[in-house]
């Protein structure tokens, strides 16, 4: 699936997110640059890698402004915190959740690789450790990927087009991909699209068998293939996207713009590169472009791909983009990551400052560099899976 420049442009008016950095958007971006304070020990309840493996939890979300008692006792965190993420960005968006004017045209999509772990912990854990006989019916409908996307419809009454996607780490972009297409074609004016991910018991299982040695590193590693730190994490980041005239008609004040996607399969870095390259260059200047990258520093196959591809656009040249590795904060948040991706990039063509300090190649490192006083005048994002799925973006500032 790809696209180009279209009639209709698509903006980014609106963000909701929680991570180990905060609770809310505001949160987040205040939030200290230390790169471990936010980690805390692998739990002592799970199989451990090491004594010094970490995870990236959130804090207890504060629900109660969007749910009652009686459904914060029925949900799990996955559905609890997708909501929260979801009301989050409506009130960023100054979409208001009781104007039934809106209803009709606000949809949903969630990008997601591992949703239906802690559902199927609660769901099934009770029997399988002997402490009932019976499950429980009720907990069933957790271990349906859609449960989030469909609880977050029902609590602010969206009635557009929602759905679920997993397509593995690019999941959540993909979905922002998607929602941004459906503008584009006409069959809505308004969405919200983003990634979701939980910790639970299943899940470090899921991490310790995939991520291995990764787990037990002292520092992410980017470029070069020496392994680094993977940190599991959890969170959701929630965009919200509108036909750029009808933002502005209400009045809104949009952050980006979705200018290019495109949603693709490369196997190896070559090929990838060649993606890279074809969308790199049909952007106006070289320079002045802010480049987010899906890397969680553990320096995986796929991380290794992206590096060498993303090497070759400004091997030439004597300029290298600041490249914002977010992950090597928040932790490996798979879905939520690559729309975190989104997320920040429109904050910084805003003219904001970004999550955490850009970093620039210096041979086989990256090291810390300062934006200059103007900004990027364009954004470009790349975001890969284990399994040679890729996600491609460009955004513009939306005062263009």
């Amino acid at each position: 699936m790809s696209s180009q420049m279209r009639p209709i442009e698509v903006a980014i008016t609106g963000i909701g997110a929680l991570c180990n950095l905060g609770n809310d958007w505001q949160q987040i971006v205040a939030s200290p640059a230390e790169d471990s304070k936010n980690f805390v020990p692998w739990p002592e309840s799970s199989e451990r890698p090491s004594e010094k493996a970490w995870i990236a939890p959130i804090a207890a979300p504060s629900a109660e402004k969007y749910l009652p008692q009686r459904q914060l006792r029925a949900l799990d965190r996955f559905l609890i915190m997708s909501v929260c993420a979801v009301g989050q960005a409506l009130e960023f968006a100054k979409l208001d959740p009781s104007d039934t004017s809106k209803k009709e045209e606000l949809g949903l999509i969630f990008g997601t690789s591992r949703p239906e772990f802690g559902g199927f912990q609660r769901f099934a854990s009770p029997v399988l450790e002997k402490q009932l006989q019976k499950i429980n019916p009720g907990h069933f409908p957790l271990l349906a990927r859609n449960a989030a996307a469909g609880q977050a419809a029902i609590t602010f009454g969206l009635k557009g087009y929602s759905n679920t996607l997993a397509v593995n780490h690019v999941s959540g972009i993909h979905a922002i991909m998607r929602a941004a297409d459906l503008i584009r074609l006409g069959r809505c004016r308004s969405m919200l699209a983003g990634g979701v991910e939980c910790l639970s018991r299943l899940s470090l299982g899921h991490s310790l068998s995939y991520y291995k040695n990764h787990l037990d590193q002292t520092d992410p590693r980017f470029l070069g293939n020496q392994p680094g730190l993977v940190v599991p994490a959890e969170g959701v980041c929630v965009v919200v996207l509108e036909e750029l005239n009808h933002a502005l008609e209400r009045g809104a004040q949009p952050l980006a713009l979705i200018k290019e996607q495109e949603f693709g399969r490369s196997l190896d870095s070559g090929s990838y590169a060649k993606c890279c390259q074809q969308v790199w260059s049909r952007q106006e200047t070289n320079r002045c472009a802010w480049v987010s990258i899906s890397a969680s520093g553990g320096n995986m196959p796929h991380d290794q791909i992206e590096s060498e591809a993303l090497a070759t656009l400004w091997n030439g040249p004597d300029y290298a983009p600041p490249i914002s590795a977010l992950k090597a904060w928040t932790g490996e948040t798979e879905a939520a990551g690559s729309a975190f991706q989104v997320a920040e990039s429109a904050w910084v063509l805003a003219g904001h400052s970004p999550l955490r300090p850009p970093l620039r190649p210096q041979g086989s490192r990256l090291k810390e560099a300062s934006l200059q006083q103007s900004g990027p005048s364009w954004s470009f994002l790349s975001s890969r899976d284990p399994f040679g799925n890729h996600a491609l973006m460009t955004l513009a500032p939306a005062s263009n």
